[in-house]
C-alpha cells in the first residue's frame, strides 16, 4: 500500500489504512469508532476496538495523544460497557495510560427511552496518553 499525503481523505478498513502509517510518527489520533452496531453501515463492517488501539500505539509518538469518542448501547435496560472494557483493554493490555476523561455534551430530543431510563446526552471521550507525560497540553483555548 502507498504511503498516505496529508490533507486527504481515505475511505476504508482503518486497520489497514494504519499499515500505511510509519511507527512513532503522528502526535494525535482522535476516533468516533462504531461499536455496539449502534448505526448501519453499507457493507457489513465489523470493528475491533483492541486491533485499532495496536496501531494507534503502534503510530503515535512518546506522548502521543489518542482521543476517542464513545458511548455504551443499551440492551434491556442495562448498558454494553463497551466504552469501560475498551479503557481498560486500551490501557492493560496495549500499553496507554489513561491521562484523563471528558464528557462531550450533546443537546437534542429527548428520545423515546426518556419515560423509561435517563436520558442519555452524552458521550464519554476517554484520552489516552502513550508514554510518560504528553509532548504538548494547553487548556486555555478550550477555556
Amino acid at each position: 500500500m502507498e504511503e498516505l499525503k496529508l490533507n486527504s481523505v481515505y475511505c476504508g478498513d482503518c486497520n489497514e489504512l494504519f499499515k500505511s502509517i510509519s511507527d512513532f510518527s503522528i502526535d494525535l489520533v482522535v476516533t468516533s469508532p462504531p461499536y455496539d452496531k449502534v448505526r448501519n453501515y453499507k457493507g457489513n463492517v465489523k470493528f475491533d476496538l483492541h486491533k485499532t488501539g495496536i496501531e494507534i500505539f503502534r503510530v503515535l509518538k512518546d506522548g502521543g495523544i489518542a482521543v476517542m469518542v464513545i458511548q455504551d448501547q443499551t440492551i434491556d435496560f442495562g448498558k454494553s460497557l463497551t466504552s469501560f472494557r475498551t479503557i481498560i483493554d486500551w490501557c492493560d493490555n496495549i500499553g496507554f495510560k489513561l491521562f484523563e476523561t471528558v464528557i462531550y455534551r450533546k443537546n437534542g430530543p429527548e428520545g423515546a427511552w426518556w419515560t423509561k431510563r435517563f436520558r442519555v446526552d452524552h458521550e464519554y471521550m476517554p484520552i489516552f496518553l502513550k508514554g510518560d507525560k504528553p509532548q504538548y497540553f494547553n487548556k486555555e483555548p478550550l477555556k
